[in-house]
């Protein structure tokens, strides 16, 4: 409440036990996202997902079949997933924090790239509603100035889809 962080907070525990230099999956994520917000957004209200990553979409959940796209294309699953999502009527802003010189990879372990090939800025810009709802690369500091640009556009009612070119 006063802008100190209290270290034993739920968010701040939970942020702690992560681990860095692991894998990341964007599908199931925004999947996540939209099923909460198809049963528990507010009826009327515009439903948004804010997905923040920090680095590509470099391996699936091992539970799938090994032909299935969550394996093999992990990027863009994600992309089908949030395309999924904008067809519903959600808008998505898409943060890609520190993604440098990540790559799309089918197997992370073996490096083995997406096929056909696809980029994270690639991924992103494609999962995002227009290309203003997509901030690449910011850092650490550039965040709260992004998270209030987004509140911005959400309260003023300025953001929206656009054609088929981000669907």
């Amino acid at each position: 409440m006063n802008g100190v962080i209290n270290p034993s907070s739920n968010l701040i525990t939970t942020i702690n036990c992560q681990q860095p230099n692991g894998s990341t999956h964007y599908s199931l994520a925004i999947q996540a996202a939209q099923a909460e917000l198809a049963a528990h957004g507010r009826p009327g209200v515009q439903k948004i997902i804010v997905f923040l990553t920090d680095g590509a979409a470099n391996t699936g959940p091992h539970f799938f079949s090994a032909g299935n796209i969550e394996l093999t294309r992990p990027c863009q699953s994600g992309v089908n997933s949030a395309a999924a999502a904008k067809q519903a009527g959600t808008w998505v802003y898409t943060i890609g924090y520190s993604i440098g010189g990540d790559q799309c990879e089918k197997d992370r372990n073996a490096g083995i790239l997406e096929s056909p090939a696809i980029t994270p800025d690639q991924a992103l810009a494609q999962m995002a509603s227009s290309p203003s709802n997509y901030y690449v690369r910011p850092d650490t500091g550039q965040l709260n100035t992004i998270f209030t640009q987004i509140a911005a556009d959400i309260s003023v009612g300025s953001s929206r889809l656009v054609d088929d070119q981000w669907g």
